[in-house]
């Protein structure tokens, strides 16, 4: 849903200029907060179609690569090691909510509820921003984020598909 999501985005030029982007998605560096099922499944979904995802964050720390990291060769080093922590050819970071910062031109907050606060938003260095947590832009974070002009994909879009497969699985459990 999330790749959905961003490639409808990049049909419309008009929405790409206004969100000062230059070219498609493919062209444009990408920071997941999040390797669990929607991270992992974005990152993996993106980088078969091209994109460069340049970090990648869990909660033990996390991981960038300006120049891109191999998102197959990821999934390989965290089925065998339990982390991404250390994987080779990135720089580490210690505190994974750092990775926030950092700068990028997607950023996919892909773990928590409000990974962006009043406390970070003024550090966010991004250019849009597709929600695929639930709420993980706090009320006062979204309203800072529109006056700096930072285009937000909001989650009741990015992320629906994940909540109504969970309702299935909750009234299937439930029956």
């Amino acid at each position: 849903g999330v790749h959905e999501a961003l490639k409808e985005f990049f049909r419309h030029p008009k929405e790409i200029k206004k969100s000062n982007l230059k070219g498609q998605l493919n062209d444009q560096k990408i920071i997941i907060q999040g390797f669990g099922n929607v991270g992992f499944n974005s990152a993996k979904s993106l980088f078969e179609d091209g994109a460069k995802i340049i970090g990648v964050s869990e909660i033990d720390g996390a991981i960038y690569n300006k120049d891109g990291i191999n998102i197959n060769k990821l999934e390989k080093y965290k089925l065998e090691n339990n982390t991404i922590v250390n994987f080779p050819n990135t720089k580490q970071i210690d505190i994974a909510d750092d990775l926030l910062t950092h700068e990028c031109d997607i950023l996919i907050p892909a773990a928590l509820e409000n990974a962006v606060t009043l406390e970070n938003v003024d550090s966010i260095n991004t250019k849009l921003i597709c929600e695929a947590a639930n709420g993980p832009i706090s009320y006062r974070a979204n309203n800072r984020l529109n006056e700096r002009g930072i285009t937000i994909i909001p989650d009741i879009y990015a992320n629906a598909g994940g909540v109504a497969v969970s309702y299935f699985e909750w009234i299937r459990n439930t029956s």
